[in-house]
């Protein structure tokens, strides 16, 4: 038996104000103290009384600002490396949603959803050598767009779920570097399209197997040139094209004497870049990790002893890091967890 559709629309206003305050942002020790003469006090303690103090630098032969500049208002002490001034940056924004689904059968359901959101901008807050102005970014928005089908099948012994979806990106917030500080720029417009299949399967009483699979392909529409050297052909960080998992639970008995669950799982991730400017020191190849558990609840469904190892091959792999090869040749990485063995006991009222 068919069923009338189902919609649910929605609506939401958001007024949000960020605050930063760069006076506390200063020079404590200029490694360069003494040694570029006529600079007593050190050349970038130097930079930012000129820059910040918003004076005109009179530049001297060797390009370094003239001594002479002195600490404004703006730069009480001289060695801020940002003007001494509160900033904000603040959103107003309305952003709909929009949801309809239809039962085609008891076990099938379809559905389609649309939303819009957006994530404030701010200032990139780690700045040297010192700036005029606290640098801003503006905020990003994304038009989202889902069509899927629920479904559980074989008398409730298979679910699938599939879902295709688009998600079109404005303004976007990606990190790149200046000189030695990373900045937060608006690169641009991208996409990001793809499927979802995901479910649970049951063959039997006493297996239950998980799966999943996702598909993305994340492409920059246009990019502006202040995210340089973002282009159009840069790869988006941290998105993989594709994921795979599946964990199988085995019951092996369940009965007076307790109830033993073992259970193993297997997460893949193809290659992906770390940072937005896809720098090779930060690309993760492709990598699988595997983990296992045994779960032992004693008589009476209290008590339950969970022994078990996660990334059971110690595969090392990249979460994060940071790059700057133009000053001082720095390349750093976070790496996953090792391997790991846990034992857990818990209660149940």
């Amino acid at each position: 038996m068919q069923n009338s559709p189902h919609t649910t629309p929605g609506i939401r206003y958001t007024d949000e104000a960020k605050r930063f305050d760069p006076s506390a942002q200063v020079i404590y020790r200029d490694y360069t103290q003494g040694v570029l003469p006529p600079y007593p006090d050190g050349v970038f303690i130097q930079y930012s009384r000129c820059l910040v103090g918003q004076s005109v630098p009179q530049l001297l032969p060797n390009g370094f600002p003239d001594p002479a500049c002195v600490p404004t208002a703006v730069n009480p002490g001289g060695n801020h490396t940002l003007p001494a001034v509160e900033v904000s940056a603040k959103a107003k924004e309305w952003t709909p949603a929009v949801s309809a689904n239809y039962k085609f059968t008891d076990d099938v359901m379809g559905y389609a959803s649309y939303s819009r959101g957006f994530k404030n901008g701010g200032f990139s807050q780690r700045i040297f050598p010192a700036e005029q102005v606290t640098p801003s970014f503006t905020p990003e928005f994304v038009t989202s767009y889902e069509i899927g089908l629920k479904t559980e099948l074989f008398d409730r012994r298979l679910r699938l779920n599939v879902a295709l979806f688009q998600s079109d990106y404005s303004d976007i917030q990606i990190v790149v570097n200046e000189g030695i500080a990373p900045k937060v720029r608006n690169g641009g417009k991208g996409r990001i399209k793809g499927f979802e299949i995901e479910g649970q399967a049951a063959p039997t009483d006493w297996l239950r197997i998980d799966y999943g699979l996702g598909y993305l392909d994340a492409k920059y529409r246009s990019v502006d040139p202040s995210a340089f050297p973002v282009n159009l052909d840069s790869k988006f960080a941290f998105v993989p094209k594709w994921t795979t998992t599946v964990a199988a639970n085995v019951t092996a008995f369940d009965n007076e004497k307790g109830k033993l669950t073992i259970r193993g799982d297997w997460y893949y991730q193809s290659s992906t870049f770390k940072d937005a400017v896809n720098s090779p020191q930060l690309f993760q190849s492709a990598y699988s990790v595997f983990g296992a558990n045994a779960s032992y609840t004693l008589p009476g469904d209290h008590f339950t002893v969970t022994a078990g190892v996660t990334n059971l091959t110690d595969k090392r792999y990249i979460q994060g890091g940071y790059v700057d090869l133009n000053v001082g040749g720095v390349a750093e990485a976070t790496y996953s967890r090792p391997r790991e063995w846990f034992l857990k006991v818990g209660y149940t009222y």
